[in-house]
């Protein structure tokens, strides 16, 4: 799930895929999308006169699309709470930073450490340069 949610953030991130290109046809198959419906005579264009398919095709139930319908929905749902979360975490984030930086004494800030080590370093190093003569 965190994959999921990983990857979903880095495609947003990078901007949306290209949308898919049709694949090539296949032979034999229907040349367009067709409904059949239950109790109605099949349609000339899928069925010859003896009955036989004269092209290939699926026929999918309904309620397969209506499941794949719903489970749109719920990638949706699943990105809003994803982006709430995450909004959320930003902020507690912000607040927890502040708080520590608020918090933290003057000698414990990131600036001054940085200072104070490149002091003692150069020192260290003018130290044993100066104590050897120099060379």
């Amino acid at each position: 799930m965190t994959v999921l949610l990983l990857l979903m953030g880095h495609a947003l991130a990078s901007g949306l895929p290209p949308w898919p290109q049709a694949g090539d046809t296949v032979p034999g198959e229907c040349a367009s999308t067709l409904g059949v419906t239950q109790g109605s005579l099949i349609n000339p264009l899928l069925v010859n006169d003896g009955g036989l398919a004269r092209c290939s095709f699926i026929a999918e139930p309904l309620s397969s699309y209506a499941h794949l319908l719903t489970i749109e929905n719920h990638a949706r749902q699943v990105r809003s709470l994803y982006e709430l979360d995450v909004s959320a975490l930003k902020t507690e984030r912000d607040f927890w930073r502040e708080q520590a930086d608020r918090n933290m004494p003057w000698h414990s800030q990131p600036w001054f450490i940085a200072v104070t080590m490149s002091a003692l370093v150069t020192g260290s190093i003018v130290a044993y340069d100066w104590g050897t003569g120099g060379s």
